[in-house]
C-alpha cells in the first residue's frame, strides 16, 4: 500500500516532524498544560507569593486566597477559650479533695480558675475537741467538763488540727475580748450557770411581775398642793363648808381670788381643780381666767383660761372642778393668781373652798 504520513510543525525546531501513529492507526496526541489555571475546575488567573489553593464547594472550583486571609491572628490566639476561632475546650474545676489524682477531663482549666474548698473532715481528737467546746462532752456529775479533761483533749485537737485552722494564744485571746455577748446564740432557758451565794455566774432569769413593780416604781411620783381661799377678794360672803373657810357665791358674775405658787421641783402640772360644795341641787356655769409670771417679769406675763357650763351639783358633796387647762406654760417658780367667777346658778349658793394643786 503506498505510503501516507502527516506532518506537524514544531515552533521550538522551527521544522516539521512526522507524526505519530499507534498500530492501530490512530494517531498518538499527547497535550501539553502550561497554566494550572488552563484546568476547568480551577480558577486561579493571578496568584501571587504564599497564595495556596482551597476548594470552593460554592461554585465547585478551586481558587487562590493569600495564606494571610486564613491566619489573622497568633496561632495561640486562634485557641483561646474566650474568644478564639478555635477554642481550647475548657469546664470548672473541682474542690479541694484530700488526696492527689491525675483525673481524666479532657478539658483545660482557665489561668483564673477558683476551686471550691471543700469542708475539712475532723480527726477524732478535733472531733472531741469540737464536742467539749459545745459543751457535749461534760462531767456526768457536776455537768462541766473537767480542767483534765479539758486539757487533755485540747492539746491532742492542737497536734491534730492543721495550722492554717489553729489560733495562736494571742489570737484566740483577742478574739474572745472582741466577742459580744449579744452576737452568740440565745443561751437555753436553765440555771445551769446562774449566780448564787457561792459562786459567779449569770443572773437568774427575772420575774415579770418584780419587773413590772420595779418600773412602777420608777415612774414620777405625782405632789400635791393645797390653797385654801383665806383672805382674797370676792364680790359673795364669807362663809364656811363643814368647818372649811369658804366664799359664798349666789349670783352671776360673783367672783374669788385665789393665789397659788409653783415650788422649785415642779416639772408638769398633772391636774388642778377648784374645790367647792353646793348649798343645794344646782346647775352651774362657770369660768376660771388665770395670769402668772415669775420673780422679775411682770406679774400677767403668761394668762390662760377655762370655762364649763351646765354642771350639776348636788347638795353638800364636795367637788373638783377641773382647770388644768387654764395654766398652759407653766413654769417652776411662777406666781399665779386664780380668778373664779360664778357665770349662772338657778339655785342657792356656791361654796369655794380652795384650788388642790397636783404636779410632777
Amino acid at each position: 500500500m503506498g505510503q501516507r504520513a502527516m506532518w506537524g510543525w514544531c515552533p521550538e525546531t522551527e521544522e516539521w516532524v512526522k507524526l505519530r501513529v499507534d498500530a492501530d492507526g490512530s494517531f498518538h496526541v499527547v497535550g501539553y498544560i502550561d497554566k494550572l489555571d488552563d484546568i476547568g475546575d480551577v480558577d486561579v488567573a493571578a496568584p501571587t507569593d504564599l497564595y495556596v489553593v482551597y476548594w470552593n464547594d460554592t461554585n465547585s472550583k478551586w481558587e487562590a486566597r493569600a495564606f494571610s486571609d486564613w491566619v489573622t491572628a497568633a496561632h495561640k490566639d486562634r485557641h483561646d477559650p474566650e474568644d478564639g476561632a478555635d477554642p481550647l475546650d475548657t469546664a470548672l474545676p473541682l474542690k479541694v479533695a484530700a488526696a492527689n489524682a491525675e483525673g481524666t477531663s479532657h478539658s483545660l482549666a482557665r489561668a483564673d480558675h477558683v476551686h471550691e474548698r471543700e469542708h475539712a473532715k475532723y480527726t477524732d481528737a478535733a472531733a472531741k475537741a469540737a464536742a467539749v467546746q459545745a459543751g457535749a462532752i461534760t462531767n456526768a456529775v457536776t455537768k462541766a467538763p473537767t480542767h483534765d479533761a479539758v486539757f487533755d483533749v485540747k492539746a491532742t485537737a492542737d497536734a491534730a488540727l492543721p495550722a492554717v485552722d489553729k489560733y495562736t494564744d494571742l489570737e484566740a485571746k483577742a478574739q474572745a475580748e472582741a466577742a459580744k455577748l449579744d452576737d452568740h446564740a440565745a443561751p437555753d432557758d436553765n440555771t445551769d450557770l446562774d449566780a448564787s451565794a457561792a459562786k459567779h455566774g449569770l443572773m437568774p432569769k427575772l420575774d415579770k411581775v418584780k419587773l413590772d413593780a420595779i418600773a412602777a416604781l420608777s415612774t414620777p411620783a405625782t405632789k400635791e398642793l393645797y390653797f385654801p381661799v383665806g383672805a382674797t377678794k370676792y364680790t359673795g360672803a364669807l362663809g364656811d363648808q363643814g368647818n372649811r373657810p369658804a366664799i359664798k357665791l349666789d349670783g352671776a358674775t360673783e367672783y374669788c381670788t385665789i393665789g397659788i405658787w409653783v415650788p422649785a421641783d415642779f416639772t408638769a402640772l398633772t391636774h388642778a381643780y377648784v374645790l367647792v360644795a353646793a348649798s343645794n341641787n344646782m346647775t352651774i356655769d362657770w369660768t376660771v381666767a388665770t395670769n402668772f409670771g415669775a420673780i422679775g417679769e411682770v406679774s400677767g406675763t403668761h394668762t390662760d383660761s377655762v370655762t364649763a357650763n351646765g354642771v350639776a351639783l348636788t347638795e353638800a358633796i364636795l367637788y373638783g372642778l377641773d382647770i388644768t387647762a387654764a395654766f398652759t406654760n407653766l413654769l417652776a417658780g411662777d406666781s399665779a393668781g386664780v380668778r373664779f367667777t360664778l357665770d349662772a346658778i338657778n339655785t342657792g349658793d356656791l361654796r369655794v373652798i380652795g384650788i388642790i394643786f397636783k404636779y410632777s
